[in-house]
C-alpha cells in the first residue's frame, strides 16, 4: 500500500501494515482463528486510520460480534467439557462469518502486502 499523507512515523506505519499482512496470513494459513485475526485486525484499524475500509469494518464486525467467545490461550485451561461447549459456540461462530473473513482477509493482505 502506498503510503498517505497523514504518515508522520513512517517506521510504525509500515510496522501496522507488517502487522495486518501477519495476522490475515495467519488466518488465511489456518493458524488463528477468526476471532483472534479479527480482534487484532481491528485494534489496527485505528493506527491506520481505515476505519471507511470494508475489509476493516467487517473485522470490527466479527470482533464486535465476539465479545463474551473466549480465546484460544483462554479456553486451553478449561475442564475438558466446558471446553467442549465453547468449542461448539466457536466452530458455529466461525462457520457463520467463514466466507466474509476470508474475502476481506484475501483482501487486506492483498492491500497491505506491498
Amino acid at each position: 500500500m502506498e503510503q498517505p499523507d497523514w504518515v508522520s512515523d513512517k517506521a510504525s506505519w509500515k510496522k501496522h501494515c507488517r502487522r495486518v499482512v501477519a495476522r490475515t496470513s495467519d488466518f488465511i494459513d489456518g493458524k488463528a482463528g477468526i476471532v483472534v485475526c479479527a480482534r487484532e485486525v481491528a485494534k489496527l484499524e485505528f493506527w491506520l486510520r481505515s476505519e471507511e475500509d470494508s475489509d476493516f469494518i467487517t473485522f470490527r464486525k466479527i470482533s464486535v460480534a465476539s465479545e463474551g467467545l473466549p480465546l484460544d490461550s483462554e479456553r486451553q485451561r478449561w475442564p475438558g467439557e466446558e471446553r467442549d461447549v465453547e468449542d461448539k459456540k466457536i466452530a458455529d461462530f466461525e462457520g457463520q462469518w467463514k466466507d466474509e473473513a476470508m474475502a476481506a482477509a484475501l483482501s487486506l493482505k492483498e492491500k497491505f502486502e506491498s
